[in-house]
């Protein structure tokens, strides 16, 4: 029997979806008292495995498959077995009376771009639902682009200053093209309800996003707890900090998955520098986002017929650069390239017995349960990165479990 309705909030970045994600699973027990279900196979907080499915048996680059380490299409096809079976366990466990589904993900805009991915996604949600609801939200290309510059730096993706990130903000690029991106969502769910509002408190219900997402959804937000607002820019010494991170710290460690320690080094930062990041000036603002006027009157025309233009933009808050201590900075550099050369034993303590006693470890347990014995020697990788053995074990160990995972 299938469900009611699915909620899908397809973003875009940078348009409060960490706080509506944050919402959804702080009151993820409270929604289920009026109907409602935010699904935790499909990421738990974030619906990045759901978007991993619908990707390409080729796409094994997404940062989740390449900390799983799904790098071939046979681990790929694993992946989705291992998710659709985890995914019709949950949902076949929901109460009776669940009658909505939410599903969130600023993925779906950036990574679901192919009309094949959105009929991958239309034809999994329409096994499971009787009804499918699209819910977007959008800002100034500019105000994005500023916005994610942090994001871009946190995640490692640029080493870049603010004014040549600005020169990605193109109407040739998909990721900036609200008609492209609007008008591919709307045709691939045709038929269904489609629902996009503009991230502006002047126009948002209760002026926040949280707010406004309930009502489009009908949730009652009355005794719900409220989730923290995310801020997840940093001022402009915070950046060139995280820019160098990014010149000492790898994100990923060969065999051993995700570089901890420098997410702890970027979490750092973020705390400590919080705060406004560099801004354009007035100009260059402006310049930028004129590229957008026809495609924006595009946009209106269809889907914001009542406005007079789409985006309201006072360009005055756009003041130009940002004052930076350059001697912190300095100094954080120095700092990183001392830790990039220390072992990664040697930065929490741990002597080689130790690793070797965990490696020992793990393959004690490979006889009973390959999937502790694989945890327990990725610890003993991250430790001891260049240990040749160690990296033969988890080759092993995750080709054993991706053919179980592919069993039928």
């Amino acid at each position: 029997m299938k469900i009611k309705k699915a909620w899908v909030h397809i973003g875009m970045e940078k348009t409060g979806t960490t706080s509506i994600q944050n919402f959804l699973g702080k009151n993820r027990e409270r929604l289920a008292d009026q109907g409602f279900y935010f699904m935790k196979s499909t990421g738990l907080a974030n619906d990045v495995r759901l978007v991993g499915y619908c990707l390409d048996r080729n796409q094994t680059n997404y940062f989740l498959f390449r900390n799983e380490f799904v790098d071939s299409e046979e681990k790929k096809d694993a992946f989705d077995k291992e998710f659709l079976d985890s995914f019709e366990k949950e949902i076949s466990e929901l109460p009776s009376d669940v009658e909505n589904v939410v599903f969130s993900s600023e993925l779906f805009h950036s990574r679901l771009n192919k009309p094949h991915q959105r009929q991958k996604l239309r034809s999994f949600l329409e096994n499971y639902f009787e009804d499918v609801a699209i819910v977007g939200y959008i800002r100034p290309q500019v105000d994005v682009n500023i916005s994610l510059y942090s994001t871009s730096l946190k995640s490692g993706g640029v080493e870049v200053g603010l004014e040549e990130h600005l020169e990605r903000c193109h109407v040739s690029n998909y990721f900036y093209n609200y008609f492209e991106f609007l008008s591919g969502w709307e045709k691939s769910f045709s038929g269904c309800s489609f629902i996009v509002n503009l991230f502006d408190r002047k126009e948002l219900t209760g002026g926040d996003v949280v707010s406004d997402f309930c009502s489009v959804c009908g949730v009652d937000p009355t005794n719900l707890a409220s989730a923290e607002q995310e801020n997840e820019s940093v001022t402009a010494t915070g950046q060139e900090m995280l820019k160098a991170i990014n010149r000492n710290l790898p994100v990923f460690l060969e065999g051993a998955g995700l570089n901890y320690i420098r997410s702890n080094f970027v979490n750092y930062i973020s705390r400590i520098y919080a705060g406004s990041g560099e801004k354009p000036g007035k100009d260059l603002a402006y310049y930028t986002q004129m590229k957008f006027d026809s495609i924006n009157e595009e946009v209106r025309r269809r889907w914001f017929p009542e406005r007079t233009v789409l985006f309201d933009i006072d360009y005055e808050k756009y003041n130009g650069g940002a004052s930076i201590d350059y001697s912190a900075v300095e100094f954080f550099e120095k700092l990183l390239v001392e830790v990039s050369k220390t072992s990664r034993a040697g930065l929490v303590g741990i002597n080689s017995n130790k690793i070797n006693g965990l490696r020992d470890a793990a393959i004690v347990l490979e006889e009973h349960d390959i999937k502790s014995a694989l945890e327990v020697m990725q610890v003993a990788s991250i430790l001891r990165p260049e240990g040749q053995g160690i990296k033969r074990k988890l080759s092993d160990y995750r080709e054993i479990l991706h053919r179980e995972n592919g069993k039928g």
